[in-house]
């Protein structure tokens, strides 16, 4: 099998699809977040892919294919993009969640002094 035809097998329809707009929403960025987690394992095939498939047509070949190693590296780097980009949308998510916390300790501690302010009104009147 050629590299070519290696390359066109490879299904990397499952790598077009992510969806790159990030929402400050935290529950729309935590599931964009757990998709693209599911998406790590397409980049380790893809890694895979380069490191052992075409590794191999190359000793089968004597590493008379031109370009063999371009494309390797090409498949690694969209590999360790990939890898980057779950960890990056994975701390963002971990990020709208310290602030969706901070934003509810806010609002009760609103409502406390809210309350304190109606109890010491009440207490002066």
């Amino acid at each position: 099998q050629s590299i070519q035809d290696m390359i066109n097998d490879l299904d990397l329809d499952n790598l077009a699809d992510i969806n790159l707009s990030m929402s400050t929403s935290f529950k729309d960025a935590l599931q964009t977040a757990v998709k693209l987690k599911l998406k790590g394992t397409d980049f380790d095939e893809l890694e895979r892919t380069a490191e052992i498939k075409i590794n191999a047509m190359n000793q089968a070949t004597n590493f008379e294919i031109d370009g063999t190693d371009d494309a390797m590296m090409a498949m690694v780097k969209v590999s360790d993009v990939g890898h980057q980009l779950i960890d990056e949308a994975a701390t963002f998510s971990d990020v709208l969640l310290k602030l969706s916390e901070e934003n509810d300790n806010l609002a009760v501690a609103k409502e406390d002094r809210d309350r304190t302010v109606e109890q010491i009104n009440h207490i002066t009147q």
